[in-house]
């Protein structure tokens, strides 16, 4: 059998502690997902400030646009880091960041009205999704290298 590499044996090292965070990570953002849902939760918000079938009906759409498109444009980027860790923490930020903006716009929504409550909304939406579309590629890269 080779040996093997410097690499290997640091991955070999760390892949209990690797599993055990990337479980947890992905354990307390689901969870945080399901607080948040764009299927069900952010349609639901978004149908208490309107009656509008197309703008309800927009939340999971501009979700799925944010998070597909950017991935068309950032794969051949992605394939040539070396390193994908900073860019994750990087891009993540533009994922998560928005949920505090969405509790925000909740909690200020009496005094800043429906219709600026809906525009915050849908930019935040769109803020989120792009941020999520932006980070796909690299995370999925960086848990692929991690095990």
């Amino acid at each position: 059998m080779l040996p093997l590499s410097k690499v290997e044996l640091f991955n070999r090292r760390h892949l209990r502690y690797n599993i055990t965070v990337g479980l947890m990570d992905g354990g307390m953002f689901g969870a945080a997902l399901g607080f948040a849902s764009f299927g069900t939760i952010l349609p639901l918000f978004v149908a208490s400030m309107t009656d509008s079938a197309t703008l309800i009906g927009l939340v999971p759409a501009i979700h799925a646009a944010g998070w597909l498109l950017p991935q068309l444009f950032t794969a051949s980027r992605t394939a040539r880091l070396r390193r994908y860790k900073n860019t994750v923490l990087r891009m993540t930020v533009h994922e998560r960041i928005p949920f505090l903006g969405f509790a925000v716009v909740a909690l200020l929504l009496p005094k800043v009205g429906l219709q600026a409550g809906l525009i915050l909304t849908f930019l935040l939406l769109t803020w989120q999704g792009l941020g999520g579309g932006f980070t796909a590629n690299p995370w999925t890269s960086m848990i692929s290298k991690i095990i």
